[in-house]
């Protein structure tokens, strides 16, 4: 049997069905994130009505540690963490630090950055955390400036969910992206490059 390029060539992959956050639920209308939690706040898509009923009848209601596994062996499929700016739920920028990788203007939508040049000179395009990539005006017809912050996503799966699906784990903390990346490198190292099938506990620590 011959292969099918870019569609039978993708490796393995599994469904994302929720995300795990570290903050209360945004306001409406506020742009500040949600307070911060002393415990995990999952939240499953919707039609996920058996996930979440397993998951509420194995963890109580504000579950401070889950046992986990991760999804895939390599780190960059499990875990990534950039500089990103959002307005009205759009990303706008994206960077890695160095320089930028994608970035559009937010009020005629062209793309001014791609796969990480810039689209007028076809060069990389330096990045600085100071850089407002966006303004957006507030009630007081105030001009409020937009800047890329660090986000960081780690795909975990759930055992007692008993599926190979995934949920996402968002962070914007940057002692936790540091930390997670150390943890994932040292868990890769000390089991010989693997990752996936290894029993993990993860812990909220305010």
């Amino acid at each position: 049997m011959s292969p099918i390029i870019t569609m039978t060539d993708k490796g393995v992959g599994f469904a994302e069905i929720g995300s795990i956050r570290k903050g209360a639920e945004k306001k409406e209308g506020d742009k500040r994130p949600g307070k911060d939690l002393e415990y995990f706040r999952v939240e499953f898509n919707e039609g996920e009505d058996e996930a979440e009923k397993l998951f509420a009848n194995h963890y109580p209601d504000e579950p401070k540690l889950l046992d986990i596994l991760l999804p895939f062996n390599e780190i960059g499929r499990c875990w990534d963490a950039w500089y990103e700016a959002y307005l009205a739920g759009a990303m706008i920028a994206r960077a890695d630090g160095e320089i930028y990788i994608y970035q559009r203007n937010h009020e005629t939508g062209e793309v001014l950055v791609n796969n990480g040049l810039d689209e007028n000179t076809g060069r990389p395009k330096l990045f600085r955390k100071e850089d407002v990539v966006a303004t957006w005006e507030n009630k007081k017809k105030e001009e409020v400036p937009v800047t890329c912050k660090p986000v960081g996503r780690l795909r975990v799966i759930l055992p007692v969910l008993q599926r190979l699906a995934f949920l996402t784990l968002h962070t914007s903390s940057i002692h936790d992206i540091i930390n997670i990346s150390q943890q994932l490198e040292g868990i890769r190292k000390i089991n010989d490059g693997i990752l996936v099938g290894i029993p993990i506990v993860m812990k909220r620590v305010p």
